[in-house]
This record gives structure tokens, C-alpha cells and sequence, in this order.
């Protein structure tokens, strides 16, 4: 055997001649595998819980993405119907203002072709002579007649009776001008000068050809 083979084998001898120091480095070795151990199967866990959680907010994610765009055709399908609504409206509005002009009109197919008799009696059978239309105003009344439209063929046809209206005089009949809702407030504000020719004993009336304007006359003597 040679010298340097002797020398490694009490060398290698040597590393390892006390069993118990050996052990116990193997010991600790073995205690830090299982720790490392432990330390992956926990982290395998946590990762495991990671990845589920992350898989949960992305369905959390892809639900309100779905609600989003639900929310939004929505909102496009209430702006289109707002605007639909808005074109209604105005259309509205355009058919109550031509109504207004319709019913404020005194002439042609309006008022102005139209007189107004009060207290004519009621009776069965009421037609028109020599005239387009005639009918009641208003709801039936048990202790006064209601007011007759008579509607004449033109404004000069109708102006032609109410000039002959004075040979009703001393009678409960009287007749006067259809009148829009503006004509009644035109007259109210004449009433001051109503006033002043009563109490200095004139006579006035409603002009024939102008149903807002007053007509003031001295009394014959």
C-alpha cells in the first residue's frame, strides 16, 4: 500500500469518526428538507387560493362588463324614445297654437260669420232657414233658455241681421256677436266707459260692424 493512499484513507476515516456528530448534522438536514417541504406545500396552497381568487374577480369582472353593456343599450334605447317623445311634444304644441289661431279667428270658417240670440224659447224641433247652421250652446238650463249659434254663409249675411236686431227691442231676445275668448276680455275692459255714458244718461250698444267697440248715442228727447 502506498503512502498516499494510506494518508486518504485516514483522512476519510477521520471525517467520520464521530457517529453522533453525523447523525445529528443529518438530523438537521433532514428537518430542513421537511421544512422546505412544508414551505412548498403552503405555497402550492396559497397559489391554489390565488389562482381561484383571481378566477372569481374575472367572473365578477366579465359579469359587470355584461351589466355595463346592458346598461348602456338601455340608455341608448330611453334616449331614443326621449326623442321620440320630445318630436310628440312638439308636434303638440304646434297643434294647440294652431288651435288657438283656429278658435281666436274671426273670420272665415270662425266667428266671424256667427250672431249670438239670447232668450229665443226652446221647442222640439229646431232647423235652420236660409242659414248653414243653428244650434244650442251649453248644457240645458231649467230656468232660462240656452244661448243659439246660428252660423250664416259669410260675415256680410250675418252683419245684414244684426242690424235689424234693434226691432227686438222691448223683447227678451236679443242678439249679439259670436265671440272668442279674447273678444269677452276686449269688451270687459270697455266697461269703464259703459259706465261713465249710463250715468250721463247715453245710450250705447256694441257696434254692429266691430264687436269690441262701443257705439255711444245721446237719448231722443
Amino acid at each position: 500500500m502506498s503512502a498516499g493512499a494510506a494518508s486518504g484513507s485516514v483522512t476519510d476515516n477521520a471525517i467520520f469518526e464521530d457517529s453522533g456528530e453525523y447523525a445529528e448534522a443529518l438530523r438537521k438536514f433532514n428537518k430542513l428538507i421537511a421544512k422546505l417541504e412544508e414551505s412548498c406545500v403552503a405555497s402550492a396552497i396559497e397559489v391554489k387560493a390565488t389562482s381561484q381568487e383571481v378566477d372569481r374577480l374575472n367572473d365578477c369582472i366579465s359579469r359587470m362588463e355584461d351589466f355595463a353593456n346592458a346598461s348602456v343599450k338601455r340608455m341608448d334605447g330611453l334616449a331614443k324614445r326621449e326623442k321620440e317623445l320630445h318630436g310628440n311634444l312638439k308636434q303638440l304644441h304646434e297643434d294647440v297654437a294652431r288651435l288657438k289661431v283656429a278658435k281666436t279667428s274671426v273670420s272665415g270658417p270662425g266667428l266671424g260669420d256667427c250672431i249670438i240670440i239670447r232668450g229665443l224659447a226652446e221647442i222640439q224641433e229646431e232647423s235652420p232657414q236660409r242659414i248653414i247652421s243653428v244650434r244650442r250652446v251649453g248644457k240645458p238650463n231649467p230656468d232660462r233658455p240656452r244661448l243659439v249659434m246660428v252660423k250664416f254663409q259669410s260675415e256680410e249675411a250675418k252683419l245684414e241681421v244684426k242690424r235689424l236686431s234693434w226691432k227686438l227691442g222691448g223683447s227678451n231676445i236679443s242678439i249679439d256677436h259670436a265671440l272668442t275668448s279674447e273678444q269677452l276680455q276686449q269688451r270687459s275692459a270697455q266697461w269703464p266707459l259703459i259706465k261713465a255714458a249710463k250715468e250721463a244718461g247715453q245710450r250705447w250698444s256694441w257696434s254692429d260692424s266691430d264687436p269690441v267697440r262701443v257705439v255711444v248715442r245721446a237719448r231722443r228727447a
